[in-house]
């Protein structure tokens, strides 16, 4: 590969790995003040859908929600849920949301059966984003210099 290909592969590389952890890091931080400061309240399930990344893919069960805050607002949320929990709540039946006071457009359906959030996946991919641009950054510096033709 020629020294600019593979510096530009390097600095792509690097930039995807770059943000990828910046959102990882940013939705921890969300969940994090969400446990700390959320406020628990009833919101009402007003539809329910399924949404599939490809033909044959498997499908994901959403949730879109209502809920009101302490100044009388409503708000709407859609959220990804389990199949099982998605059974359970039909349009109209109830479920409980945290959010933020400083924020009521930040908020979580609580009890969706998804499992506790894990970030690993995310910092391992990110990871391995990050380490591929450097190595591909090592390779470009360490090929000898190659006259113009």
């Amino acid at each position: 590969m020629k020294k600019k290909k593979l510096g530009i592969t390097a600095l792509v590389l690097l930039g995807i790995g770059i943000i990828f952890l910046a959102v990882t890091l940013q939705n921890i931080s969300r969940d994090k003040k969400l446990e700390a400061g959320g406020i628990t309240t009833t919101a009402t399930v007003v539809k329910q859908f399924i949404s599939r990344s490809g033909k044959g893919a498997s499908h994901t069960h959403w949730l879109r929600v209502t809920y009101q805050v302490e100044n009388s607002l409503n708000h709407e949320l859609n959220s990804e849920v389990s199949e099982d929990f998605w059974n359970n709540h039909p349009e109209n039946t109830t479920v409980r949301v945290r959010y933020l006071k400083s924020n009521p457009d930040t908020a979580d359906i609580l009890e969706t059966a998804l499992g506790q959030k894990s970030y690993f996946v995310q910092f391992i991919i990110a990871a391995i984003i990050i380490a591929g641009g450097l190595v591909f950054l090592i390779i470009r510096f360490r090929q000898p210099n190659t006259p113009l033709r």
